[in-house]
């Protein structure tokens, strides 16, 4: 009698759809009831595990695409920096910066330190002030 008190709680309390419930109170015995449960409960698990993997594929695809995005959008705005000159290489930067320093009265310790940045200037066109560098 327990268990068929405890199979009947059970029916209240999990989290199943009502046709579920009526199916599974309409078995005779308990013994037939419980197993029924488990199989319920597993069931719920097993599509919550494949709805998490789904889940987390969805988001991986996300992050992927803004990835790929972001890389092409990178090279695209370099593309459109070469077409209009801004691409430029490092010697005809340092080229341009030392006329640029000939041409304008700057003090001389920003002399020093302009030649001595562009003598060690790397493709990295960042390392140089973009204002002093396309003035």
């Amino acid at each position: 009698m327990l268990s068929n008190d405890i199979a009947d709680t059970l029916a209240a309390y999990l989290p199943i759809t009502l046709e579920q419930k009526v199916k599974i109170l309409a078995e005779r015995t308990s013994n037939t009831r419980l197993p029924r449960y488990l199989d319920v409960i597993l069931s719920k698990k097993r599509n919550r595990s494949d709805s998490m993997r789904k889940a987390e594929r969805t988001t991986v695809r996300g992050t992927r695409r803004k990835i790929a995005k972001g890389i092409f959008l990178r090279e695209k705005m370099k593309a459109i920096k070469d077409e209009l000159g801004e691409g430029e290489d490092d010697e005809k930067m340092k080229i341009r910066l030392r006329k640029k320093l000939e041409k304008n009265p700057y003090p001389d310790n920003v002399k020093a330190r302009v030649k001595r940045a562009s003598s060690s200037f790397r493709d990295d066109a960042r390392s140089f002030p973009r204002s002093f560098a396309h003035q």
